[in-house]
């Protein structure tokens, strides 16, 4: 098997989440409250958030394949551990362990892609949509076999972190045979320098966290989303499996970084989340979370291969950690509001509080950016 086959395998199983529809359930199961359950979601995320960039940084300066192969089993290591008893204090412990794991994977991942890529562009999209297809799939397994066997979900996750770290234990990196000269602190600075300076970078770093940040964190309304609806728990995970379905699409419907279909995709997505604020019917409802995820997959390729052509090949990694960092701490931020939102307003009001919200950054986003990339179309 090829190391290019290997890497996007790797990545493609790193989408085996049996556990992500059923999280919020599993924590409550366990006697958390609604506040304590998104507290540790929110925790998770800062975690990831706070070591995102140091352990990109780390990546670019020691080893993009050592990074990838010890996050796997770390992260498989912290998930496992949910599986057990735990005080509320070592829940916390265990989301940041796994929250070290998948911070020293994020971007890793795609720059040693570009290592061995010789059509990165193709290589990139093949392995967003098998990764969506590991999510579609595991996630409509995880939510069936919840209701019988609660902590079977978290150890196939952890199970899948182990396969991913066997199918890269012989790849390493084609360009870090010495390691880079400079400080190690000096190669952090350069990537923030250079998100700061490419005016297109740092629009499309800004309202990826803003914007991608809740897509990222939307998941962890669905369970309250649809008990308000009044649609079972077994129908979660097939409900969230459609959708990721229709967010590969998305990713296939994908052309060219100056496609106007782009600037539809960024605003169609707030516009339908606002609109959910007002539905009460199941029909309009998954019609809008549809929308959403196949603008959503469009718009996560158009921002993601963004970013690795504006960036400097020595420095991919940790200006792709640092995009990831600003994601995960503002979808952190959203989990954490949600918790307290839900405790006083009901999940209508979440979606039309946030939709609003968003409506203002992607105008702006598609404002700045079409004046940055004049006489192009985006």
């Amino acid at each position: 098997m090829s190391p290019i086959l290997r890497i996007k395998l790797a990545r493609a199983l790193s989408g085996v989440i049996f556990w992500v529809p059923v999280i919020v359930l599993y924590f409550n199961h366990r006697g958390l409250s609604e506040i304590q359950t998104y507290s540790i979601i929110a925790f998770y995320g800062f975690a990831v958030a706070f070591l995102e960039f140091p352990t990109g940084v780390i990546s670019d300066y020691y080893s993009q394949s050592l990074s990838l192969k010890v996050g796997y089993l770390i992260n498989s290591l912290g998930i496992v551990a949910l599986c057990f008893p735990l005080p509320l204090y070592l829940l916390y412990l265990a989301q940041f362990v796994s929250a070290l794991g998948i911070s020293l994977t994020s971007g890793s991942d795609l720059a040693l892609m570009s290592q061995y890529s010789s059509n990165m562009k193709r290589d990139v999209k093949d392995s967003k949509i098998w990764l969506h297809i590991s999510i579609l799939v595991s996630s409509a397994i995880g939510a069936f076999i919840f209701p019988s066997y609660p902590t079977l979900p978290l150890l196939l996750t952890g199970g899948a972190g182990v396969l991913c770290f066997l199918l890269l234990r012989n790849v390493h990196d084609l360009e870090r045979t010495v390691k880079y000269s400079g400080n190690i602190f000096k190669k952090a600075q350069e990537g923030i320098q250079i998100v700061m300076k490419n005016r297109v970078l740092f629009l499309v770093t800004t309202v990826s966290g803003l914007l991608v940040g809740f897509e990222m964190s939307i998941k962890y309304l669905f369970n309250s989303l649809f008990l308000s609806l009044h649609i079972g728990v077994p129908y979660h995970g097939v409900i969230f499996s459609a959708l990721v379905i229709l967010q590969i699409l998305g990713i296939s419907l994908y052309k060219s970084r100056h496609s106007k279909r782009n600037a539809l995709s960024l605003f169609l997505i707030p516009l339908a989340i606002v609109t959910i604020g007002f539905s009460r019917f199941i029909p309009i409802t998954l019609l809008l979370l549809a929308i959403i995820f196949i603008m959503r997959g469009i718009n996560d390729t158009f921002l993601e291969l963004t970013t690795v052509e504006e960036t400097p090949s020595a420095n991919t990694a940790s200006v792709l950690s640092f995009k990831s960092l600003l994601q995960r701490l503002l979808g952190s931020i959203y989990a954490f509001s949600f918790g307290l939102l839900l405790a006083k307003k009901d999940i209508f009001f979440v979606f039309l509080l946030i939709g609003i919200f968003l409506c203002v950054v992607v105008l702006w986003f598609l404002l700045q950016y079409r004046r940055n990339e004049e006489p192009k179309t985006l």
